[in-house]
């Protein structure tokens, strides 16, 4: 089919949005986004088919960008109408993002228009109940917490929860344990002898983060471990 010159779809706007159609420059992993594209025949008197490329693009700090998806649609649009497409993408990575457009050959937007989306994993809070300030060696000790996320204040399941000794020789590593589905654990910890010097110091316990969470801290507290 012979196309002339003026024969091209226009290109009209572009924006990120939510699922629920709000413009948004940022969003969680594992929520969906979309990229809405609208481009209009500017013509009067027949309709204009051409073929219009999304492409989505993740910032790597060190090395090309990755290329994550392309989708293309072949548009026909009637005379002095305008038509939306909408392309949808769901990060499962914590990252900057931007898209490109392309109408047939030509690349409409680059990185240079506001194109681009922060994706983040969600923040957390670690809370630890304080423990016995003293305790005899031997004595069993349960560490007792919670794990919430900060912008829905849901209980957090799953996740590997580390109870960790700090002095001026360190972080060391005491004990291990998983949260249950209320979001609360129970870490148990046999007291001894703290490290090769100490019988006190400061603990606290730690959440590493995963790929949906941040990792948090708890507030920290001094126990002191005594001799036999």
């Amino acid at each position: 089919m012979y196309m002339e010159k003026n024969d091209v779809l226009q290109f009209k706007s572009s924006r990120c949005i939510s699922s629920e159609g709000q413009t948004i420059s940022k969003c969680l992993v594992y929520e969906p986004f979309h990229v809405e594209v609208v481009v209009e025949n500017t013509l009067r008197g027949r309709p204009v088919t051409n073929v219009l490329r999304v492409t989505m693009y993740r910032d790597v700090t060190f090395g090309l960008d990755e290329m994550l998806k392309a989708e293309t649609r072949i548009l026909t649009v009637s005379p002095m109408e305008a038509k939306t497409v909408v392309v949808s993408f769901l990060p499962i990575q914590e990252s900057s993002y931007y898209y490109t457009v392309h109408i047939g050959d030509e690349m409409i937007n680059t990185r240079l228009y506001s194109n681009r989306l922060s994706v983040s994993r969600k923040e957390t809070i670690l809370f630890l109940e304080e423990p016995p300030s003293s305790v005899s060696e031997g004595e069993t000790v349960i560490f007792k917490g919670r794990l919430l996320s900060a912008h829905y204040g849901e209980n957090i399941t799953g996740a590997k929860i580390h109870i960790h000794h700090n002095d001026v020789s360190g972080d060391k590593l005491m004990a291990s344990g998983i949260t249950k589905n209320d979001g609360a654990f129970n870490i148990m910890w046999k007291a001894q002898k703290l490290d090769w010097m100490h019988y006190s110091g400061e603990v606290y316990a730690k959440f590493e983060g995963d790929d949906l969470y941040k990792p948090s801290r708890s507030d920290r507290f001094i126990i002191n471990v005594i001799r036999k």
